[in-house]
């Protein structure tokens, strides 16, 4: 199942909003989540954990999914942005020290989104095969960040997730 033991969502002055033991699908807004600038993510390398924009693990907004690639705890800036600039939606793929990560920047098909927490040589497969001529391949940033975007998509500047609502914990 690859799940974190647990996730830690913090404030920008790291004080604790709420430990998450597991997936919570509803909404974590009444909790303070929208709030959350890091993630504190304990367990396993090859543990994964998916943070969402909106409730209920919708892909209508941004989520990022996160895949430890070390042991020890990890802490992740949700709120500051993945990829600088003004982009169009899509799927984008980078890392950063002790982790891998898979921003998905206003995806609304859900079918190519499950594929998202198998991670990016899932995507990359399965948007390759998808044969819709509108996704373009983009690699930025001398090869360390690639994705699939909708170039005929708007654009815009936020990168990131700016109001965590829930969370899903593993790929199953």
């Amino acid at each position: 199942m690859h799940e974190p033991q647990q996730v830690d969502l913090l404030r920008a002055n790291r004080t604790l909003i709420y430990s998450a033991r597991g997936s919570h699908p509803e909404s974590m807004n009444h909790l303070g989540s929208e709030n959350a600038d890091y993630l504190l993510i304990t367990g396993p390398a090859g543990c994964v954990v998916t943070a969402y924009d909106d409730q209920l693990s919708r892909t209508g907004q941004n989520s990022v999914t996160i895949t430890k690639t070390v042991a020890e705890p990890i802490e992740v800036d949700i709120a500051r942005n993945f990829l600088p600039g003004e982009l169009h939606n899509g799927v984008y793929h980078g890392r950063a020290a002790g982790y891998e990560w898979i921003l998905a920047k206003q995806i609304h098909h859900d079918g190519w989104f499950d594929a998202i927490r198998f991670g990016w040589d899932a995507v990359k497969q399965l948007l390759s095969d998808s044969g819709d001529a509108a996704l373009k391949y983009v690699a930025l940033g001398a090869g360390l960040v690639e994705g699939f975007v909708f170039p005929s998509s708007s654009t815009s500047d936020n990168n990131r997730v700016d109001n965590l609502s829930s969370l899903r914990f593993g790929t199953a």
